[in-house]
């Protein structure tokens, strides 16, 4: 078979032919859009064609995941026992639009210390002030309005400038559709701040943040560049990059007293930045559709759980929950279209809007009430 024509194992892209004849074992191609690698040697593997709810063959529905999975007993209408997507917990026995249970992780809540793909090299933007030995940021820091916004097809600086000026910080960072949206609060207020741009994973920059007494607050990945905000902090931090969610780095990070400060995901790769001393407590996460995250956030909601990060990246959705006792109440809206009403809506009535993100063609907002 020749260069046989396939798609990629992770997301169901159409892939080039690989090199040579397509007879070597060793051979490889890079998927054109999540970067993933894809061996000759997995041939049976990702030959297997994009899934439909109909016909969903070797590969998850849900999030296209090729699986080697034995499902015969669905197949032949025996009840056989449930067969999950090892990504996002799709039951792939019954493809009934459900998922496992258990893949709400709940615990305590790292690992090493992650290694970036490539060295930056470009210099430092931002603004330097005086180091502040000041509590630990993250998103559960409260406060209330003001806030502001701005999106440009290139990140803001002058905007960023002005706003700190004025006494604002980033408190969060979006990259949606070639645009960059960048939110301003007091929720940092008197803290000073930093932030870099690269088009390479900014470990230096991360690494001269920590020198000097800041903390990873924000990061995001977008138009071939990354962005890092630093706010100070006294917190110590650790951040790994995995190309699968990394559920087992997360739960050591719990263990040695570390919490999700930061979620995102860029180039192929999910990064996570965790620190010690946060303010929430009994960190929980899921992954999966729109869907599910909006059955899940009513259970936790009703279990006293707020939404403290989320992220969309690898075809799912990422949401971090916990017991974030400075919140009195939350609410959180998903739209096709940039919610600037809602949002503004419930600013008038006090509340401050704590998370944003974007991803697969959907807004998440969460505004938090103290």
């Amino acid at each position: 078979m020749r260069n046989s024509p396939g798609w990629c194992i992770y997301c169901a892209t159409p892939l080039p032919p690989f090199p040579g004849d397509g007879t070597d074992a060793g051979a490889f191609v890079h998927c054109p859009k999540c970067g993933r690698r894809n061996d000759y040697i997995m041939m049976d593997y990702y030959l297997n064609a994009p899934a439909t709810r109909a016909h969903p063959g070797f590969r998850c529905p849900n999030c296209q995941l090729a699986h080697r999975k034995d499902l015969a007993g669905a197949i032949f209408g025996e009840a056989g026992p449930d067969n999950f997507c090892d990504r996002c917990g799709y039951n792939l026995t019954k493809n009934d639009g459900s998922f496992d249970k258990t893949k709400i992780k709940q615990g305590k809540a790292k690992t090493a210390t992650g290694k970036p793909h490539s060295t930056p090299q470009r210099q430092p933007s931002g603004k330097a002030q005086p180091r502040q030995q000041l509590p630990s940021p993250n998103k559960t820091r409260f406060a209330s309005r003001p806030q502001n916004y701005k999106y440009a097809k290139t990140i803001p600086q002058a905007y960023i400038r002005q706003q700190w000026d004025a006494g604002l910080n980033i408190s969060d960072i979006v990259f949606a559709n070639s645009w960059w949206f960048v939110v301003m609060s007091n929720i940092y207020h008197g803290m000073s701040q930093y932030w870099y741009s690269n088009p390479q994973f900014p470990q230096e920059q991360i690494q001269t943040l920590w020198d000097r007494g800041m903390q990873v607050s924000d990061l995001e990945y977008g138009s071939r560049n990354w962005m890092v905000v630093g706010t100070s902090g006294t917190g110590k931090q650790r951040w790994f990059t995995r190309g699968q969610f990394p559920k087992q780095d997360i739960e050591k990070s719990w263990n040695d007293g570390y919490s999700i400060t930061t979620i995102t995901y860029g180039q192929g790769v999910w990064v996570v930045v965790m620190t010690q001393g946060a303010s929430f407590t009994n960190q929980t996460w899921i992954t999966g559709d729109l869907d599910y995250v909006e059955r899940v956030t009513s259970e936790m909601y009703g279990n006293g759980m707020d939404i403290v990060d989320l992220a969309y990246g690898d075809g799912r959705w990422v949401v971090v929950y916990a017991d974030a006792k400075e919140y009195a109440t939350q609410y959180w809206n998903s739209s096709k279209k940039y919610p600037k009403a809602r949002i503004q809506e419930y600013w008038d009535k006090g509340y401050t809007l704590t998370n944003l993100a974007y991803g697969g063609g959907d807004w998440m907002a969460v505004l938090s009430k103290k």
